[in-house]
């Protein structure tokens, strides 16, 4: 899961105060579990195997469950059901964390009862089809409309359309603009890696851990760790990229940081010598002393006498 963002308000926070050390423990558990749109499984079996997996058999799902409920009471996530399933979701997630998915792991919730209805426009109350301003104030005239008016009252509603749409699907173009130099970014550290033409599946399996909050430097960095191993597989590339998330690196400076301890601890280790004969045994010695004897005698028939050492 990608790094979450905690404020020094939490410290002062009313809302927290209310809770008990268990309850806010479990809430800042889950803020480390949900996913990217504050959206997480609500069933207390998976809340307890997540958010506690060393204290599964302290923590009984009775207590996860009264939890949860207490912080949808206190206002802090909001409990709903989809597709027959529980779901939860953090109330203010957008004011305080960062959306890097593009879609979110689990169904939305359904549109609150208490939200009011949306007002109706305003060709809908007269029935006109010349344009009202924004606030219905405008008497409609039942005058005669030549044509110059009626194209440019086209023109204007033209516009007023283009820049409510422009308005809404901005985030949305830039949130897609960063995943578009993303996906290039990719695709170049994996040619530069030997790895031609990478097909669609290879780039979206690295982009999966930029969805977990992995940068794409870093990505880039194992693809040059790749090339400098001569070893041309995506594969290899995502086994890099799995030790250092288990390890908890997320930038590119932590990797270089890493591999550079790893280079230097592997030029300290002792170089090991070349291995030492085993000792003689006494047959060895003794064969041995036979040899050196008949060299002595052979050597004494050729009347030279060796020099001693």
């Amino acid at each position: 899961m990608p790094n979450r963002i905690l404020k020094e308000s939490v410290c002062t926070s009313e809302t927290l105060d209310a809770l008990t050390p268990e309850e806010e423990r479990l809430f800042y558990r889950l803020l480390v579990q949900a996913d990217d749109f504050g959206r997480f499984d609500a069933r207390p079996q998976i809340v307890r195997a997540k958010c506690f997996p060393l204290k599964t058999d302290a923590i009984s799902v009775e207590q996860v469950s009264r939890w949860l409920e207490r912080l949808a009471e206190v206002g802090l996530i909001r409990l709903y059901t989809a597709d027959g399933k529980p779901y939860l979701e953090f109330v203010t997630w957008e004011k305080h964390q960062q959306k890097r998915a593009r879609k979110s792991k689990y169904p939305a919730p359904p549109p609150s009862p208490n939200q009011p209805p949306p007002m109706p426009s305003c060709d809908s109350i007269y029935n006109q089809p010349q344009p009202l301003d924004n606030n219905c104030n405008q008497v409609v005239a039942n005058v005669p409309e030549n044509r110059e008016s009626r194209i440019e009252n086209r023109e204007s509603r033209n516009d007023d359309e283009k820049r409510e749409s422009d308005a809404h699907s901005r985030p949305d173009r830039d949130e897609s603009l960063l995943l578009s130099s993303s996906v290039i970014e990719i695709q170049q550290a994996l040619t530069k890696a030997g790895i031609l033409a990478p097909s669609s599946f290879q780039v979206e399996s690295l982009m999966h851990w930029v969805d977990e909050g992995m940068e794409v430097g870093c990505i880039s960095y194992a693809c040059e760790l790749a090339a400098k191993a001569n070893v041309r597989k995506v594969s290899y590339i995502e086994a890099i990229l799995r030790n250092w998330a288990n390890a908890g690196i997320l930038t590119k400076e932590q990797a270089v940081a890493l591999e550079n301890e790893r280079m230097l601890a592997k030029a300290n280790e002792p170089r090991a010598g070349p291995p030492k004969p085993p000792p003689m045994t006494e047959a060895e010695r003794a064969e041995l002393a036979r040899l050196n004897a008949e060299l002595k005698d052979f050597v004494g028939a050729l009347g030279v006498m060796p020099r001693d050492k």
